[in-house]
């Protein structure tokens, strides 16, 4: 895991081969290698430019914390990301989505964005009326041939009930949407104004806030947040803002139930829940009954139904007009996450539970027992949903990094590597510019480092594939020696520092950056081309490998070096 420097104050990760990378750290507190489903953890960040420093962007990362991907696109930095799932189609072929776009007050303005398992754009997916979609929800369903997305429409409504009268009101309209995707054709429209009452709200418009008063306060009385689809093609749909789980019509639109909130279709036994999201079917059988899984905020702000937010498994009976609660998971400390959450079923039977804004994500087995638990070391980090997912990442290999560096002239060179987004690379290579091999090291992070004990004036690297197949090959990059005037303050195998500065501590870098305490250990291996003249055989090389990353404390994102596209 990254190591802390020292005065943290919100870590963040960087590395030598990629130092334009500030990815989040993942602090992992509890973790079952042998029991925890397959699989990467998928996530996006929304972060403001006031609460946090991280790079806002999409990411993949293993199980135990280590990153595998990062999105950061430096071209459109203020850009959000919520949704960021992977899909698998019959075929064999998979492809990536997430949402682009801005986030203000809880309601998005952006676009669908889908990527290859080379990180390539495919296509973007707007709404069919010609405005912004919103972050709240994106589904491919049909093998990828249909999608659903969400919109939030201001529209002129009659609010007198709420007191406002010198007008028709403003009311913030849910909308959804299912889209042909091939036809680029709506096979389908639901808009909550024309089925549900203002008076289902929980929430009424604040006077305060001139809620309802204007286009661009518009009163946000349904706020949907999730949809899933039955198996008879009906839909489920959650909306924070009444506390109801929908099931609508699949073909009309209309209401058939209403779980939960001020006129519940069924008796909730012994448990209640409120300011919801994510809800989804885990379960339909024939004889009338269906589970399902949902995030139980349990507070939005102002009405709290609970001491701790939790992720809830329920059982619905039609024939009964009953709702059982079966399981439910707690967050390590419990507490309450005012917005967001995300529960997902797991092809095994797992439960993974991203706790909204308590920057926490779990897994449990069938028995609730937690086999993952995770915190954001930035505690201001914000992800929407948590996920998992299979996927196989192969891009280009003109994405390979390689970073090589000696002290002196003499010294030992120092070979960092990586390859942002690469899931198949098992070993990596290590040659000379004559293409004599120097090593091969094991891949065990996002970066590698590997040392040569004599100096090299240029080198590259090959990423090696599980079958020992070359998967991908650098650019023979020449070593860099620091000036003698530095030797002093700059390390044996690395002279890179990344200190930031902080809006609420006066932060200021090292006149002599650490050196062995930032790093662990680096592979090295013996100068083998008198070895080669010999007998051609490579000879002995110590097999230790050391991830170097910084953890910096920083408030003000400044521009970073290199262009990296996020796709």
């Amino acid at each position: 895991m990254p190591a802390i420097a020292e005065n943290t104050i919100v870590p963040y990760q960087s590395f030598i081969s990629r130092p334009d990378i500030l990815a989040p750290v993942l602090n992992v507190r509890t973790y079952d290698p042998e029991s925890v489903s397959s699989g990467y953890i998928f996530l996006s960040t929304w972060s403001s430019e006031e609460s946090s420093e991280v790079q806002n962007a999409p990411y993949i990362f293993t199980n135990d914390g280590e990153l595998i991907f990062s999105g950061y696109n430096p071209s459109i930095p203020t850009t959000k990301y919520f949704n960021f799932q992977a899909h698998e189609f019959s075929n064999g072929s998979s492809v990536l989505s997430v949402f682009c776009g801005t986030s203000d007050r809880g309601r998005g303005k952006g676009h669908i964005a889908l990527f290859d398992e080379k990180y390539r754009l495919i296509r973007t997916i707007d709404a069919p009326d010609g405005g912004a979609l919103d972050f709240h929800e994106f589904r491919l369903l049909d093998d990828g041939r249909t999608a659903i997305v969400v919109a939030l429409r201001p529209i002129q409504a009659d609010l007198s009930s709420f007191g406002i009268t010198e007008g028709l009101g403003w009311l913030l309209d849910s909308v959804f949407w299912v889209i042909d995707l091939e036809k680029d054709e709506v096979k389908f429209e639901w808009r909550a104004s024309e089925h549900v009452d203002v008076e289902e709200s929980v929430l009424k418009p604040s006077v305060k806030r001139m809620a309802g008063m204007s286009y661009k306060y518009a009163y946000d009385f349904f706020h949907i947040n999730s949809i899933d689809r039955n198996a008879n093609g009906d839909f489920l749909i959650s909306a924070r803002h009444t506390d109801m789980i929908y099931r609508i019509d699949g073909k009309n639109g209309s209401i058939i139930w209403r779980l939960g909130g001020k006129n519940s279709s069924f008796k909730l036994l012994d448990f209640s829940f409120s300011a919801q999201h994510d809800a989804r079917i885990s379960k339909e059988s024939d004889d009338e009954k269906v589970i399902i899984t949902l995030f139980d905020n349990a507070y939005n702000g102002i009405l709290q139904t609970s001491n701790s937010s939790s992720a809830i498994v329920i059982e619905i009976d039609t024939n009964r007009n009953e709702a059982t609660l079966l399981k439910q998971f707690f967050p390590t400390f419990q507490g309450l996450a005012q917005n967001q959450g995300s529960v997902q079923n797991l092809p095994n039977g797992h439960t993974l539970v991203s706790w909204g804004l308590i920057a926490e994500f779990s897994e449990f087995d069938q028995n609730g027992s937690r086999l993952l638990d995770v915190a954001f070391a930035d505690e201001t980090t914000r992800a929407y949903r948590v996920q998992k997912f299979d996927w196989i990442g192969r891009p280009d290999e003109k994405e390979i990094a390689v970073y090589l560096y000696a002290r002196t002239n003499s010294s030992s060179t120092y070979f960092w590597m990586s390859w942002n987004g690469a899931t198949e690379v098992r070993e990596w290579r290590v040659l000379r510019e004559d293409g004599l091999v120097l090593g091969m090291v094991e891949w065990e992070g996002f970066e590698t480092c590997f040392e040569v004990e004599t100096f090299v004036g240029a080198g590259y690297v090959e990423a090696v594939g599980g079958d020992g197949k070359t998967l991908g090959r650098s650019k023979v990059v020449k070593t860099f020696v620091p000036p003698e005037s530095m030797a002093d303050v700059c390390g044996d195998s690395h002279c890179m520092m990344q200190v930031l500065p902080s809006k609420t501590t006066d932060v200021k870098p090292s006149a002599k950056p650490r050196k062995h305490n930032v790093l662990m250990r680096c592979s090295a291996a013996w100068e083998m081309s008198w070895l080669s003249m010999v007998s051609g055989i490579l000879v002995g090389y110590l097999v230790s490998r050391v991830k170097w990353s910084t953890t910096i404390s920083t408030r003000a994102l400044t521009a970073l070096l290199n262009r990296f596209r996020a796709g």
